[in-house]
């Protein structure tokens, strides 16, 4: 494994382990689990106490994973999108 996934891994499970309302045991853990079309998609594995408040948890990690990440400079791929205009004319010209 490359050593910018291995970074991802290792940011996704510190991100986790760091947030006090997740549980120390079982052990967080993370893992490359697809192969998108323009991305590596990874998931991060916790235990909580949380209930009713899991989303709000949930906000926390993702919140601190893109921190993380761009403060490593780690890049998130979002999906573009390309607009073709055909028969346009400027008027004015």
């Amino acid at each position: 494994m490359g050593q910018t996934h291995q970074l991802v891994m290792k940011l996704l499970k510190e991100v986790a382990q760091n947030h006090p309302k997740v549980l120390p045991t079982p052990e967080v853990s993370a893992r490359l689990v697809l192969f998108g079309s323009s991305s590596l998609d990874f998931e991060v594995y916790f235990w909580s106490n949380e209930f009713m408040l899991i989303e709000n948890v949930k906000s926390d990690i993702r919140l601190g994973i893109e921190q993380k990440f761009r403060e490593n400079k780690i890049e998130i791929p979002y999906t573009q999108t390309d607009v073709w205009v055909r028969n346009w004319e400027r008027k004015g010209s």
